[in-house]
């Protein structure tokens, strides 16, 4: 049985340098992955909005690659028009493209604002780490949460501690998976315009 304690005060091992860090994002990335799609058809039944936030939290670091992607080789490959063509007109390609990028920068930090409200209320002043935290998330986090459901049915070792769960060297056919949604998802997106 399990009860609520609002006091309770739970600490968490911080790496210390990067290295250690995405190791462990990536473990996490990982477990959090396989455990959401595993607890899906339970969630579908029982909590759909819990089901709906926890597939968006899969589906988004895919979403966001592939927007950027798309978005990258339409503009400077293929010179199509998109979206912020009209920065371009109006700017020039140069000028424009770095209007884009501040207004998606001032809108990313705008977003995580309100994401971490409850937060900054109790900590104003970490209102200046957010750009530090966007640029973390999108260029660090987001890859490795990419990878961790890439990963996710490998059943590789902990590699933490000594003694640790070294992991099965097997195949499972099923590994395979992932990488055919990835590469769906991320297609998909990247390839996508209206």
């Amino acid at each position: 049985r399990t009860v609520y304690q609002r006091s309770s005060l739970v600490y968490t091992d911080a790496p210390t340098d990067w290295r250690k860090m995405a190791k462990q994002q990536f473990r996490w990335a990982r477990g959090s992955q396989y455990n959401t799609l595993r607890m899906m058809p339970w969630m579908l039944r029982h909590a759909k909005s819990l089901a709906f936030f926890y597939a968006v939290d899969i589906v988004l670091p895919f979403l966001l690659m592939g927007a950027y992607l798309g978005w990258f080789v339409r503009h400077f490959v293929n010179g199509e028009i998109d979206l912020y063509q009209g920065f371009l007109w109006e700017h020039g390609r140069v000028r424009g493209a770095i209007m884009v990028g501040v207004l998606a920068v001032i809108g990313s930090m705008a977003s995580a604002a309100v994401r971490q409200s409850r937060h900054l209320r109790e900590r104003p002043s970490d209102l200046y780490r957010i750009p530090t935290y966007l640029v973390i998330s999108t260029f660090m986090l987001t890859p490795i949460r990419m990878l961790g459901f890439i990963r996710m049915a490998h059943a590789s070792g902990w590699g933490t501690r000594a003694g640790g769960y070294a992991g099965e060297r097997g195949r499972n056919p099923r590994a395979a998976v992932p990488y055919v949604l990835a590469v769906v998802m991320f297609a998909g997106f990247a390839l996508y315009h209206p």
